[in-house]
């Protein structure tokens, strides 16, 4: 039994012994990380948290800037809690093979995207997703029938504050409990600490927008002068159409992280249709998106040729490629895909309840990314803003994978 029990969890026990080793020798004081421990010397943290409307994510930012040894030890096990959260959320349990893919992945994630530094984006942006993910397992337990333990419930509270921090993740936990809590009242379910799971959220976002609008205001001016002097003279359609276009235009157009995940998971969607359908159609929608990823891929090492009569009117932002939002070819093309797409994820799984959750996940990552339009800095906010919508891409391989054996 003990040995089964060891196998079991070996996966798990080097993953974290590896990457605690390599976290102890990690640079940190680069990009953000270094403003930051510049910063946190000369400040208290009540000076530093000053109009801050991030106090959780920033009051940790300013703890680990002083104190790196920390964030070197922490950082390995909430990688750990975020591989195992997503595993619990999961139809079923994962085989050997599915753990190390799940570990490869959020590594890649949480490790690779680290464009502002690694203490700077994995306590403001990745944390915040792993420690969302971990809330979510008390909901997979309400939906098949099962109680999670008082322990649980008294750490899970804390995480899921910190969570709300980042507004993308506050955005959809808010969406999935206030779901969930719907459910739940036409089921004559309610259950009090999944209400409490929405107020949470939904408390946190209010915070993040009054702040956003006071305290944080001279922020939100500084930002729009540098990258988007027009942004506030955007409608709600435009927003959700900058949010739309920056996120395809870095999936298919433009060749680093995303669009290298972009490629290999719908090549993995592909390849999963043509074993499993029969009919034409599935297998032509299918294999269009990674082909078309590769066209624009190529043409995107020739920009000033071929994309140039692409960019649209919008000019003066301080991002240049901002004139790739708001093009009426662009658009149809970023629609296509993703229509495409959509399609593809819904077809593969063999019952209404893995389409269901794979539908949900695509959705919650693709607008977890959207959002980012409502910010003037949607087209310089850097590669860490992908990492819900990559995490959801994780979530639909392995229920695309676990349907074939349920």
């Amino acid at each position: 039994m003990k040995n089964k029990t060891f196998e079991q969890y070996k996966p798990l026990l080097i993953y974290t012994l590896v990457v605690l080793a390599v976290s102890l020798f990690l640079p940190l004081s680069w990009a953000d990380d270094a403003v930051f421990m510049q910063k946190t010397a000369n400040k208290t943290i009540t000076e530093f948290l000053s109009g801050s409307a991030r106090p959780f994510t920033d009051g940790l930012t300013y703890v680990f800037a002083r104190n790196q040894w920390m964030w070197r030890i922490l950082n390995p096990f909430v990688l750990l809690l975020c591989i195992i959260s997503v595993d619990k959320t999961l139809p079923r349990k994962s085989t050997k093979g599915e753990t190390v893919f799940l570990e490869l992945a959020i590594t890649f994630i949480m490790m690779a995207f680290v464009d502002a530094g690694f203490i700077a984006t994995t306590v403001n942006y990745l944390w915040p997703v792993a420690f969302g993910i971990f809330s979510l397992i008390s909901v997979k337990a309400t939906f098949e029938e099962k109680n999670t333990s008082l322990l649980y419930k008294i750490v899970s509270i804390p995480l899921l504050v910190y969570s709300t921090n980042m507004q993308q993740m506050c955005a959809v936990l808010f969406a999935i409990f206030l779901s969930f809590n719907i459910y739940l009242a036409f089921k004559k379910r309610f259950r009090f600490f999944h209400f409490l799971q929405l107020l949470i959220a939904g408390g946190g976002m209010a915070l993040s927008l009054y702040l956003n609008f006071t305290g944080d205001n001279s922020r939100i001016i500084r930002e729009t002068k540098r990258y988007f002097p027009g942004f506030m003279e955007l409608n709600i359609f435009q927003k959700a159409e900058l949010g739309f276009s920056s996120t395809f235009f870095c999936c298919i157009m433009e060749m680093w992280l995303p669009y290298f995940a972009f490629l290999g998971f719908t090549i993995f969607l592909a390849v999963k249709t043509f074993r499993r359908k029969s009919k034409l159609l599935p297998k032509i929608v299918s294999a269009s998106i990674p082909a078309a990823a590769t066209i624009c891929g190529i043409l995107s090492l020739f920009e000033n040729r071929f994309y140039k009569f692409l960019a649209g009117q919008t000019s003066g932002t301080g991002q240049p490629k901002v004139a790739y939002s708001f093009n009426a070819i662009l658009f149809c093309i970023f629609a296509v895909v993703c229509l495409f797409l959509l399609y593809t994820i819904i077809q593969l799984p063999e019952n209404n309840k893995l389409k269901f959750f794979a539908f949900s996940a695509f959705i919650l990552g693709l607008g977890a990314r959207m959002i980012m339009g409502f910010s003037p800095t949607v087209w310089a906010s850097g590669y860490r803003t992908f990492s819900i919508m990559l995490m959801s891409f994780v979530y639909i391989i392995l229920i695309v994978n676990k349907s074939e054996k349920i």
